[in-house]
């Protein structure tokens, strides 16, 4: 799923509020806050910012009053005031549309829609209407739905905050806390010990020659130049308690298929035994790692690259290409199966907007 780069509101330099209210969008590859404000009122004082309680809640509850063609947001005796629809659909065809909302810590929409017939939503956008000043809309693209097939749409997630008066760059401390507290509630720490173990590069001496790097290969644990030391990362990985292993070469990286293979399948015995898990490595713009590009191999397909406003190349392979998503999805999920891997590290990502019109995404999409 592609959406359209959420916009940030500009603070400007009259922004005062001791009460601040914060949306935020939840995407397929990143969090983005929208600050917003409420209403204009006189600075607070240096004996207020030095006053602020931090102890109290971080977040304060935002009660939403929907009405036919308009909608208000309160918290902390403020309101925002918006006029229109709460979303509006730009699909290719009529879409049926079921919407909900959740008031808890933080007020959250929801929205399944559900095509009649083969259809491209195009976008949805939320609260479509007319807004006091300076408060932004998010919209979001691109989804392709068969008929009957009912898709979630992103939701869109509403929070509060007491402004501190302590400013930290462009923004009040406060709300900095406050995105903070969400992004721990939204996704709590699922480890209480380090997640995995990089093999990285042992020896940092770097020589680069006919765009390729070399490091000092010697005494570099990976698969195919040296599997022993690989067996003693392992060892140290199952005495100080550490539980995933991401092993070099990637599944692109390989020299060969049988001696690797087997390499890796009499190493996995050994990861067991000690209850470690191994893990993959990709490259998932470009494939090839340049650091283990033994073979020089290239993809060699100019039409998946991300394309700039210009039209011309302006960086690696765009995820959002249909047929090359599809291809690096499939070889990895059935590199990992049959080799029994666990975890996958994506490296060298350079995610941008692509102007490109054949990708199956919007211009200018990420």
């Amino acid at each position: 799923m592609h959406t359209n780069p959420t916009r940030i509101t500009k603070p400007t330099s009259t922004r005062t509020l001791r009460t601040c209210i914060g949306v935020f969008v939840l995407q397929s590859l990143a969090l983005a806050a929208l600050a917003t404000e409420l209403a204009k009122s006189s600075p607070p004082s240096a004996v207020q910012s030095q006053s602020f309680d931090w102890s109290q809640p971080k977040l304060m509850p935002v009660k939403v009053e929907m009405q036919p063609g308009s909608a208000r947001l309160s918290a902390g005796g403020q309101t925002i005031r918006f006029t229109g629809e709460l979303f509006r659909l730009h699909a290719d065809q009529k879409l049926d549309a079921k919407w909900t909302v959740a008031e808890q810590e933080f007020t959250t929409f929801s929205l399944d829609v559900t095509a009649r017939t083969p259809s491209r939503l195009r976008q949805v956008q939320w609260f479509a209407g007319e807004w006091e000043p300076e408060v932004e809309q998010a919209i979001q693209s691109n989804e392709a739905l068969a008929p009957r097939q009912r898709y979630s749409a992103h939701s869109l997630t509403i929070g509060a905050c007491r402004l501190s008066g302590q400013r930290v760059g462009k923004f009040d401390r406060a709300e900095i806390e406050a995105v903070s507290a969400y992004v721990e509630r939204r996704f709590p720490p699922r480890f209480d010990r380090p997640m995995f173990l990089s093999t990285g590069i042992v020896n940092r001496m770097t020589d680069v020659r006919d765009g390729r790097i070399f490091y000092s290969m010697a005494d570099n644990a990976t698969l195919a130049l040296n599997p022993k030391l690989v067996e003693e990362d392992l060892r140290l990985c199952g005495k100080i308690g550490i539980e995933y292993y991401q092993v070099f070469e990637g599944v692109f990286d390989w020299p060969d298929e049988a001696k690797t293979g087997a390499t890796l399948r009499r190493l996995q015995k050994e990861a067991r035994r000690l209850d470690v898990k191994m893990g993959d490595y990709a490259n998932p713009q470009g494939l090839y790692c340049p650091h283990y590009n033994y073979e020089h191999r290239s993809l060699n397909h100019p039409e998946w690259l991300i394309l700039g406003a210009n039209g011309k190349p302006a960086g690696p392979e765009c995820l959002g290409v249909t047929e090359y998503a599809k291809m690096l999805r499939e070889r990895l999920v059935a590199h990992n199966g049959k080799f029994g891997l666990q975890m996958i590290c994506l490296d060298f990502l350079n995610i941008k907007p692509c102007y490109a019109t054949n990708h199956g995404h919007e211009p200018g999409d990420v």
